[in-house]
């Protein structure tokens, strides 16, 4: 993490080992996304981040809005309590996504047939 807008660095410990994707913020609130169906939370800037249960295959995406969306291998999950549980919001099991973007309400995903 930085505090100075990039001028020095100060490494933060990982729960887990394996590789980690995608960050995004909810205020000063994180959630990152990676391998092995990981997703991590942390409160705030700085503070310790909690491994959250996906019950799924690897992320590579996360999208904070009104509603947290991870998309990964074969899913596109959607969570409304910061998190804590997700629902799948599209499950195609030969389809790695790769990105998504909110417009207005309208979802874009990328993907590829594997």
């Amino acid at each position: 993490r930085s505090t100075d807008t990039g001028g020095n660095w100060e490494q933060i410990t990982s729960p887990v080992t394996t590789h980690l994707y995608s960050i995004d913020f909810n205020g000063d609130a994180a959630i990152i996304v990676g391998a092995q169906g990981v997703i991590l939370s942390s409160i705030g800037i700085g503070e310790p981040f909690t491994l959250l249960t996906s019950g799924t295959n690897h992320f590579r995406k996360v999208y904070v809005g009104g509603a947290y969306w991870v998309v990964g291998e074969d899913v596109v999950l959607k969570s409304t309590d910061q998190g804590q549980s997700w629902d799948i919001k599209f499950n195609e099991p030969s389809v790695d996504f790769y990105d998504l973007l909110f417009i207005e309400d309208e979802a874009i995903v990328v993907g590829s047939i594997r």
